[in-house]
């Protein structure tokens, strides 16, 4: 900022001072040629009325502003504005409302800023600061919210965020932390969004949200860091009232965009795909024999159960995994879109708990049933029947379970004696579908194995369906 023998910088406030004038100090260097002289202005503001904090020069000097300083020394928060005159024309450089304490200072490589009491960098909403670079402790805004905004111009610009490097062998670079702000007593801690970039208006696509950690330095063989997308533990409770629960970590993507042009042929927009796939192992060039390194495996894992450590409260229930495919679309001409379906295209391996051993003819439980495989030897040459459990207690056991749900299980009848067949029977709010008697196991062409479906079919029914 220059000021010749033609130019001068006032201020004035935009209101009366409710105690206090604010005190303003300009920083100046003078040039005349020949010699460089420095020097300072020292004055105070004046109200509503303008007041000169920077003289002209004469006619043979320009005058460089190096800095600017008002402080803000009312008890109450003030409007400063700072203008340059040029003869009879006058413009505005700033029109900035400052706290109690605040400082709006000028320099001459780092434009406007305002910092409060403890030098906490501070922006007013309405008066952007235009930087190309950043050093300080913290940012304060002034206003809600806080806009920080790439430069506007044929390529829009891109803002970096960077965490500082360490200058000390073996020491962490500086981390990158997010955090939405404190709520009251009551309300919700602030969130936390992150939005790319919207498609152009002809087809543009948006911009992609990629998190990824930081590669590590080649030969040195470290890995890399890892990728944790995790929700707050919930808050424990002392009083008569549930534990607040964990929140939820939701990974969806959007609807595809609805066709409205009406030409034939067109479609509207896939739906986003979702993927979630793990890293492949690492080559091996080596002449000997060192392997490859192993691919990335993939956890998917529902929580566990709280315990009910006193009292005779019941443990809580281990929390459910569901797989669902969607649902085709529907047609008011056409043909309804198909279902999705779950492919599973590699080997299965399940984890199978000790079998239920009956040898005498019994009311299964549902943790019986829910095994998988019950083996029967009844002995004694007489028939044995094994009694489904209420279709009720299979609600209790499957509580998440909705009508269409289903499961299967095998009955294996191990005895060798003819007449010792075994049967599945039927109880309350059950029904059987097909041959419910399993042979012995008396020579190789006998049946002495069958494989059962369970289906819940309401509120407290079922169907078995023998289906081999």
């Amino acid at each position: 900022m220059i000021l010749n023998s033609t130019r001068y910088l006032q201020v004035v406030l935009a209101g009366a001072v409710a105690t206090n004038q604010l005190p303003v100090i300009v920083d100046y260097e003078d040039t005349n040629g020949s010699s460089v002289f420095k020097d300072s202005f020292i004055s105070s503001t004046n109200g509503t009325s303008s007041v000169v904090i920077a003289v002209s020069p004469d006619s043979n000097t320009k005058r460089k502003i190096i800095g600017i300083q008002v402080y803000n020394r009312d008890t109450a928060a003030v409007t400063v504005q700072i203008s340059i005159v040029t003869g009879a024309s006058s413009s505005q450089l700033t029109d900035v409302t400052l706290q109690v304490d605040d400082i709006l200072a000028y320099t001459d490589v780092g434009s406007w800023q305002v910092t409060d009491v403890n030098g906490n960098l501070k922006q007013n909403s309405a008066t952007p600061i235009n930087l190309t670079a950043l050093s300080a402790a913290s940012i304060t805004g002034t206003a809600a919210p806080l806009p920080i905004a790439g430069l506007a111009a044929a390529q829009g610009g891109a803002i970096t965020v960077t965490g500082g490097t360490s200058s000390t062998a073996g020491n962490a670079g500086g981390a990158l932390t997010l955090t939405g702000g404190t709520p009251g007593a009551t309300g919700i801690g602030g969130a936390i969004t992150e939005t790319t970039g919207a498609g152009g208006a002809t087809s543009g696509a948006s911009g992609d949200l990629t998190l990824a950690t930081g590669t590590t330095t080649a030969g040195s063989g470290s890995a890399t860091g890892a990728v944790i997308v995790q929700s707050g533990v919930g808050a424990s409770s002392a009083a008569a009232v549930a534990g607040g629960a964990s929140g939820a970590v939701t990974v969806r993507s959007q609807a595809g965009g609805a066709n409205t042009g009406g030409a034939t042929g067109q479609v509207g927009g896939a739906g986003g795909m979702v993927t979630v796939s793990s890293g492949a192992g690492g080559a091996t060039n080596s002449a000997g024999a060192h392997a490859g390194g192993a691919g990335g495996e993939i956890f998917i894992t529902a929580g566990v159960g709280g315990n009910a450590s006193a009292g005779t409260g019941n443990g809580g229930k281990g929390g459910d995994v569901y797989i669902t495919p969607g649902t085709g679309g529907t047609t008011t001409g056409g043909t309804a879109g198909a279902d999705g379906s779950t492919y599973v295209r590699s080997k299965i391996f399940v984890n199978q708990s000790t079998p239920a051993a009956k040898t005498v003819s019994a009311t299964l439980t549902a943790a019986e049933v829910l095994s998988g495989i019950i083996t029967v030897a009844q002995g004694a040459a007489g028939a044995s029947a094994q009694q489904l459990p209420l279709a009720t207690a299979m609600d209790t056991a499957l509580p998440d379970a909705v009508a269409g749900d289903s499961f299967d299980f095998s009955v294996i009848n191990i005895s060798t004696v003819a007449a010792e067949t075994a049967s599945v029977t039927t109880n309350t709010n059950w029904t059987l579908v097909g041959n419910m008697l399993i042979a012995a196991n008396t020579a190789i062409t006998d049946n002495s194995q069958g494989r059962f479906r369970a289906r819940k079919t309401g509120v407290g029914t079922w169907t078995l369906y023998r289906i081999s």
